[in-house]
């Protein structure tokens, strides 16, 4: 079962998605649902720990490190790897949305369960990445890590999930709220909140018993490092799903937006605004910590709204892939390729 799904989803594409839907229901009508769902994230999920997408500028990091004719050769492979993975985690989502809505057509239990089961299993991998910040500063993966990157391709898939009505809303918009929240640690006391709409108001902000906001215990290097790897988080959601953001909350993403903004100025200010521990801090990685969180956080602004996605190219065309999926699902479940074994 596992050879049969990997070998599917290697040969998963756009223009295959309809034979592929087939090929798994296929799978679903033969084997029980539960060992067919898990085996998908199992494949799935050697995909996600492959890097590619680790967030922002900073995910970049380690490919340019070369001086000499190498450099061009391993960026381009880095940035053709992220774009494969990228354009297979968007077909996976598409092909989980195909199966729950001809499994629901069709009155078939039968994959029914399978867009459930896969969100609750990437929200289980944000939750399980969010330890490290549950436990403080000290133990947050770094930008260029492996748990920094299969956290941020996990949010890639979720992004496209939602993206195709297969996550709610209300689980993208507590995954944003969460990784704001975060910033919190970092953040001095003194320091003024943003205000916050109703979409983003977090409820259980007086929960924390008044641990947040460390800002004297960490050196600021680290807080940078933390601000850089969360706005970098921030910012593949906001690429990713945020057209349909816009459309379910106009106010969502400029809320986020100015709450980065806020972390930014507060920690470019000196000693990051009240922070001791400065005496520790290289100020190479101060400097180039700060140039990778300003990048962070002028992406998001410049994907906050509509017309400011159409004028990023890589982001256009990102929106424009969801709308030719969003069409290849519709073209599936229209034709009801399921039924009768369909074409393949």
């Amino acid at each position: 079962l596992l050879k049969s799904t990997t070998s599917l989803l290697n040969r998963l594409t756009l223009p295959t998605l309809p034979p592929s839907t087939v090929s798994f229901l296929h799978l679903l009508s033969s084997h029980p649902t539960s060992d067919v769902e898990s085996t998908l994230w199992t494949a799935v999920y050697k995909h996600l720990g492959r890097g590619g997408e680790e967030g922002g500028k900073g995910g970049k990091e380690g490919t340019d490190v070369n001086t000499n004719n190498d450099t061009t050769t391993t960026t381009t492979t880095t940035s053709t790897s992220k774009r494969f993975l990228t354009d297979l985690l968007r077909n996976v989502a598409s092909l989980v949305r195909s199966l729950t809505a001809l499994s629901s057509s069709s009155n078939s239990s039968s994959g029914s369960t399978i867009g459930t089961f896969v969100v609750e299993k990437v929200a289980g991998l944000f939750l399980e990445g969010m330890e490290g910040l549950d436990g403080g500063l000290s133990s947050l993966p770094s930008p260029s890590s492996s748990g920094a990157g299969t956290l941020g391709n996990a949010l890639v898939l979720l992004s496209y999930l939602y993206n195709f009505s297969v996550a709610h809303k209300v689980l993208v918009f507590d995954v944003l709220r969460r990784l704001l929240r975060s910033l919190s640690d970092i953040r001095p006391p003194s320091h003024p909140s943003s205000s916050s709409s109703s979409t983003l108001n977090d409820d259980d902000s007086d929960d924390d018993d008044g641990q947040r906001s460390r800002p004297s215990t960490t050196p600021r290097a680290r807080r940078i490092a933390h601000a850089t790897t969360v706005t970098g988080m921030v910012l593949l959601i906001a690429q990713h799903a945020g057209r349909q953001i816009i459309q379910d909350d106009g106010e969502c993403l400029p809320l986020v937006r100015d709450q980065c903004q806020s972390v930014l100025s507060c920690l470019s200010s000196s000693g990051g605004g009240g922070g001791g521990g400065g005496g520790d801090d290289d100020d190479g990685d101060v400097d180039l910590g700060l140039s990778l969180l300003r990048f962070n956080v002028s992406a998001i602004g410049d994907v906050s709204h509509a017309r400011g996605r159409r004028n990023v190219p890589a982001v256009r065309e990102l929106d424009e892939k969801v709308g030719e999926c969003r069409k290849a699902v519709r073209h599936v479940v229209g034709s009801g390729s399921g039924k009768g074994g369909g074409k393949g």
